[in-house]
């Protein structure tokens, strides 16, 4: 693909340099594209200028000026707000692809791949191809390419949306990260329907208070081409955004609790999954789906209002409903018979930790329960406590062991948690040895929730991340027990 630089910025003062593509990383750089150096909390963008031009970059703009040390036959412009305009450039660069596809974009504290993952699988079994851009990758279901962050940058962004459009995709489901909606990572997208799933605490290493982290997620419904919303009714503040949504924007609300456009009507739970009934825009039918947690039931029906909120009937809900089928590292049965039972999990807020923690005891009664888990560090840590109280109170042995440590040490993650516990629990850092003697210790007839990372492929250690996997520590650990 290739634009002058002056169509790009929508700028004829610009010169007219042929550009052959734009990125903000300066290792990717190629011959006779644009490097957008972007600052952040850590770092200039600066300082990897002349990493860029070195590598044949034709062009340079910064958030910031460079200053006079940079002599060279590039030319280096400076836009103050190119971080709030980045996407929109990148959309102009790659041909506005979320112009030419349906972009349904989701946001919330829990449930986001989950229903993403959901509404994907019951598209592909209609016969329609989608794209999903997540937490556990991007591009079609089934054949995700792992990614580094939930929603990727501006630019990477538009990218996707380009390859995803070219291989014939009609709609796309997004996650949309409070970190990515206020850092303007979604500029330039032209989202169609908005999806809040629920709000509870998170990300306050980031977003410093409740009040922020609300506000990041709100930036989603104010999109100029949002023609639809979907919002959970049992949510407070999700019942608040009303407020801020344009009187053109069609609304459909669902609820566990109560009158909605898409509500439960009944539940029940049991050792093969989950069986409703449910109320859809006027008509009532059961659901029964070998899924496990009582959230699933939430996000079952912010699923069902997204399809009914995209145009389809309760009828054709009801044909399709069949398809949905568990998500990889979310409540995910990982063992076999004769064997303990465990859950494979991503709880790594105080909220979704006992959720997890209420759904087993759903499901399995009062089997003992066996609680693994560990806090992430330079994330969050008035969590920590929280989540060691949740544990030891919901389920019958605590084990605590590392998350992702990255800059802190282990031990300081662990004794935070340890705050909040009441009564004993056993300790092992090594993640992988902390999973085998879990295993090992368990009887066939207890169950272990193994919580934090889900189906994440590596280790946060300082700034390595060395390839680690929870699925293949139970496993082995599995493996390891039978042949006792």
């Amino acid at each position: 693909m290739e634009i002058l630089l002056s169509e790009l910025i929508h700028d004829k003062n610009l010169p007219d340099i042929l550009l052959r593509g734009i990125s903000t990383d300066s290792r990717e750089i190629k011959k006779d594209e644009l490097f957008i150096s972007l600052s952040g909390q850590k770092y200039e963008g600066s300082e990897f200028i002349k990493d860029a031009i070195s590598k044949g970059a034709a062009a340079v703009i910064t958030d910031k000026p460079a200053g006079e040390n940079y002599k060279t036959d590039s030319p280096i412009f400076c836009l103050p707000n190119i971080r709030e305009d980045l996407g929109k450039y990148a959309s102009r660069f790659y041909s506005n692809p979320s112009q030419n596809m349906q972009i349904i974009a989701l946001t919330g504290t829990n449930g986001k791949t989950s229903v993403t993952h959901f509404l994907a699988q019951v598209l592909k079994g209609k016969g329609f191809r989608s794209g999903i851009i997540g937490s556990l990758g991007y591009g079609e279901p089934e054949k995700l390419i792992p990614a580094n962050l939930t929603t990727p940058d501006a630019v990477r962004l538009q990218g996707i949306l380009k390859t995803l459009y070219d291989k014939g995709c009609q709609h796309v489901f997004l996650e949309a990260s409070s970190h990515g909606l206020h850092q303007s990572r979604l500029s330039g997208v032209d989202i169609d329907i908005a999806v809040l799933t629920n709000i509870t605490q998170d990300h306050l290493d980031y977003h410093e208070t409740m009040d922020a982290y609300r506000e990041a997620k709100a930036k989603l419904f104010t999109f100029d081409s949002l023609k639809k919303a979907v919002i959970n009714k049992d949510d407070e503040y999700a019942v608040n955004l009303k407020r801020i949504l344009s009187p053109d924007v069609e609304v459909k609300t669902f609820s566990c609790n109560g009158p909605a456009d898409i509500c439960l009507i009944s539940e029940s739970f049991n050792r093969k999954g989950i069986s409703l009934a449910v109320s859809c825009s006027g008509s009532k039918f059961p659901v029964a789906l070998p899924l496990f947690g009582t959230f699933n039931v939430e996000n079952i029906l912010a699923t069902l209002a997204t399809l009914n909120s995209m145009g389809w009937s309760g009828e054709e809900i009801y044909n399709s409903i069949g398809y949905l089928a568990g998500v990889p590292g979310r409540m995910e049965l990982v063992s076999k018979a004769e064997q303990p039972t465990v859950f494979l999990d991503y709880a790594h807020t105080p909220d979704s930790l006992g959720k997890a923690l209420h759904s087993i005891r759903e499901h399995f009664g009062r089997r003992k329960l066996i609680c693994l888990f560990g806090c992430g560090g330079d994330r969050d840590p008035s969590k920590r406590n929280l989540m060691g109280k949740i544990a030891s109170e919901l389920s019958d042995v605590v084990i605590l062991t590392n998350d992702n440590p990255r800059g802190e040490v282990p031990e300081n993650i662990i004794r935070d948690i340890r705050e909040g516990i009441s009564g004993s629990h056993f300790c092992e850092l090594d993640r992988a040895k902390a999973i085998k003697e879990a295993i090992r210790a368990s009887k066939n007839e207890d169950v272990i929730l193994v919580a934090g990372k889900g189906r994440e492929m590596f280790q946060e250690v300082k700034l390595d991340k060395i390839p680690y996997q929870d699925l293949d520590s139970i496993r082995a650990a599995m493996e390891a027990r039978k042949n006792v």
